[in-house]
């Protein structure tokens, strides 16, 4: 399963979710994807990140659909290729209503 974060993001589990290894996290690639077949860590990871096919099949508009800052940083990296780090709220909707014709 494919899933999307912020570009290079470090996540950290508990040593206990990944047993046999001493991988104690993961890392996002430069793109903001990460892919794994281990079905502890998609359990894990599907709790905080969304999958490819989430954000490819979107039903609703980004103003009723989207709630916290997290996920519009995601969608803000996916569309710009920039990190949002710094950037208000405001302006990331702003921005992805204008890449998207929502304004």
């Amino acid at each position: 399963m494919k899933f999307i974060g912020v570009p290079k993001q470090l996540v950290r589990f508990q040593s206990k979710l990944l047993k046999k290894s001493n991988r104690l996290g993961i890392r996002f690639d430069a793109d903001g994807f990460y892919e794994t077949e281990n079905p502890r860590l998609i359990k894990a990871l599907s709790r905080k990140f969304k999958t490819v096919s989430e954000v490819i099949e979107p039903t609703i508009s980004i103003k009723t659909d989207l709630k916290s800052y997290k996920e519009l940083q995601t969608m803000y990296a996916e569309k710009t290729g920039l990190t949002a780090v710094g950037v208000k709220k405001a302006d990331i909707l702003k921005i992805l209503e204008e890449t998207q014709g929502l304004g």
